[in-house]
């Protein structure tokens, strides 16, 4: 048996995220579901990432035990059975000891936000906001990169795991579509989802950039308390070492 690996693509608006479920509505449930019908394979799936209902995926990285002809197979017969929402996008074989998770180097989220009214058309993959400022919302997201206690924009949950801190946050404004860009080497729980709450309070004028500033030089030990709806994240992108991944 190998490790295979795939990188795998979805949309997440109609999965109960992607960690498996007692409905049965997440995406390792329908992908255990596809191996156990196309291959006769009870496997383990192991995931890059634990991805709340909602949010979807440019580039999302999974791994389970097979044979190196099952993963030559594997992206031409999954995409045969899987529903259109996910897609097999590459097939890699890894090292036994390969982990899609603790192996990460970094990766990447996208939140968009349209500061305009909702747009069934426009806004599949957007929030839609009308009320904040987009310029105060883009000064104010910009700010938390430096942030002392990267964990006050992070789940109050026991057992989250600790994040490491945030290497890159870059906000690209086309028109009234604000995309925000956060690259780290692991994430807290919901902590995108707090980073952009954060700069929204600041744009709906909840809380003055002051105030945000405060907490981001360590100066509250204020929790931001609003969370950003899930509908305008996306995974953008996992990187591992470099020859980690060998392509079927």
């Amino acid at each position: 048996m190998s490790k295979i690996v795939l990188d795998i693509c979805f949309d997440g608006r109609n999965f109960n995220g992607t960690q498996s479920q007692k409905e049965g509505n997440a995406v390792q449930d329908v992908l255990s579901s596809a191996l156990k019908s196309v291959f006769n394979l009870d496997s383990k799936i192991t995931m890059c990432s634990r991805l709340d209902a909602g949010v979807s995926a440019h580039s999302f990285f999974l791994s389970f035990s097979g044979s190196e002809v099952l993963a030559k197979k594997a992206k031409y017969a999954l995409n045969r059975f899987l529903p259109l929402q996910i897609r097999v996008k590459s097939t890699y074989l890894a090292p036994d000891s390969f982990n899609p998770r603790f192996d990460e180097i970094e990766k990447t989220y996208v939140y968009r936000i349209r500061f305009n009214e909702y747009n069934p058309i426009f806004d599949a993959f957007n929030y839609a906001e009308k009320w904040a400022d987009p310029n105060k919302y883009m000064e104010a997201v910009k700010l938390i990169k430096d942030a002392k206690d990267i964990s006050l924009f992070c789940s109050l949950e026991k057992n989250s795991l600790p994040p490491k801190g945030i290497n890159n946050i870059e906000v690209i404004k086309e028109n009234d579509l604000v995309s925000t860009f956060i690259t780290s080497k692991a994430f807290g729980r919901y902590e995108v989802r707090y980073i952009v709450g954060a700069g929204l309070m600041v744009g709906r004028g909840k809380i003055s950039k002051e105030e945000l500033l405060d907490i981001v030089n360590g100066k509250q030990k204020n929790h931001i308390r609003y969370k950003a709806p899930s509908s305008g994240l996306s995974l953008l992108e996992v990187k591992y070492p470099p020859n980690l991944l060998m392509p079927c």
